[in-house]
């Protein structure tokens, strides 16, 4: 030991930070992740189990082809002239991602064909999970969209929540552009909901009193009900999706062309190789119900037996002349409207474009174009000159 140095002791060596604590924190963690993404999915897929059984019940019973399946085993059939027998391989449901399955079912009258869809809530990940326990806004929900055929009555309809009536008028262009409120026309409906049509004879007559005793108990399930022969793309994009109006507002680029109207090949009533000819996405004909998913599968087997209901009403329903004239005086109405902001759009395109190529310009080259635009000006002011002979 070197004199006058020290002796060190246990007290002056500096103490090792623990990590302890925060491997149990980090390993805890860790385990409550993997053990939330295991169990999530598995009672995802619990749930789905017992949904589908509970639609298939109901659609078997209805529809003569079930699944994507079925349909495509039926078109070969056809175009090699035999005969399908109705069964296909497969229980018929189609994954669109990993919260959702849907089925695509025809073959019944009064329909082109119907998409069950539905969007379960993330339960296999942590965040979302507490997410949709503090803010109470995820759930569990069921999209049932059907195909309509072209001898439907032409109508714009829809049933809402009250709260979200305003932002539902705006979310889709045929509502917006046809539809009033119309609640006070329809008695005996739960003050929760709102109607929205585009004629008083249409809500008075889609809403019966089989459909508002349905409506009223079951409120706490239905979001929305929809009806339309114009439906239009989606203004808003919906959670995990969509299903059904995909896309935003139509494009309003002047650049780009008009589309052309959307035509659907549709089957006669009980011609099950030409219903199943082609699944009709572009079809602007349909009926639309989305809401919560319900713990009682029975309660789902109702919504979809209101569905089928709903179906065959608008299928049987006949408009008076009146209100057939009222519907056509709108729309005309609202296609010159959009014809005048179509051409604003243009012209505006327009002068933009000569705007830009005018900034373009060298000064001569723009003295130039304004001699040249004064020259025809004064030309066409100039009479008529006229001749005697």
């Amino acid at each position: 030991m070197v004199k006058g140095t020290p002796a060190s002791s246990a007290a002056n060596i500096p103490s090792q930070p623990s990590y302890a604590v925060a491997e149990a924190w980090s390993a805890g963690l860790c385990a409550a992740y993997l053990l939330m993404a295991v169990g999530g999915r598995w009672w995802n897929r619990r749930l789905l189990l017992r949904w589908k059984q509970a639609v298939q019940e109901r659609v078997e019973g209805e529809c003569a082809l079930v699944g994507e399946d079925a349909v495509d085993e039926a078109q070969r059939a056809a175009d090699g002239g035999a005969e399908f027998g109705g069964v296909a391989s497969g229980d018929g449901w189609k994954e669109v991602d990993a919260n959702g399955c849907e089925l695509y079912v025809t073959g019944r009258r009064n329909m082109l064909g119907m998409l069950v869809r539905f969007n379960l809530r993330m339960r296999h990940d942590v965040f979302s999970t507490l997410r949709s326990w503090l803010l109470e806004s995820d759930s569990d929900q069921v999209r049932v969209k059907v195909f309509l055929p072209p001898t439907m009555e032409r109508m714009v309809f829809a049933v809402g929540k009250q709260a979200e009536l305003k932002a539902l008028h705006t979310a889709y262009q045929e509502l917006e552009r046809y539809t009033e409120e119309v609640t006070a026309v329809v008695d005996g409906l739960h003050e929760a909901y709102g109607v929205l049509a585009d004629t008083k004879e249409v809500a008075s007559a889609l809403l019966g009193g089989r459909e508002k005793q349905f409506l009223n108990q079951y409120e706490a399930y239905i979001c929305r009900i929809r009806i339309s022969d114009v439906c239009e793309k989606h203004l808003q994009t919906e959670e995990g999706q969509q299903d059904d109006d995909d896309g935003g507002r139509e494009d309003d680029d002047p650049d780009m062309p008009e589309s052309e109207p959307v035509t659907d090949g549709t089957a006669a009533v009980g011609d099950t190789a030409a219903a199943a000819a082609a699944r009709p996405e572009s079809c602007t004909r349909m009926f639309q119900l989305i809401a919560t998913l319900p713990a009682d599968p029975q309660v789902l087997r109702d919504m979809l037996a209101f569905c089928f209901h709903m179906v065959d009403r608008i299928g049987a329903l006949r408009l008076s002349a009146a209100s057939r004239q009222t519907v056509t005086t709108l729309r005309a109405q609202v296609a010159e409207t959009e014809r005048k902001r179509r051409n604003e759009k243009l012209a505006a395109h327009a002068r933009r474009r000569a705007e830009e190529r005018r900034s373009r310009l060298t000064d001569e080259q723009r003295r130039r174009l304004e001699l040249r635009g004064l020259r025809k000006r004064a030309k066409a002011s100039k009479p008529p000159q006229k001749f005697y002979l």
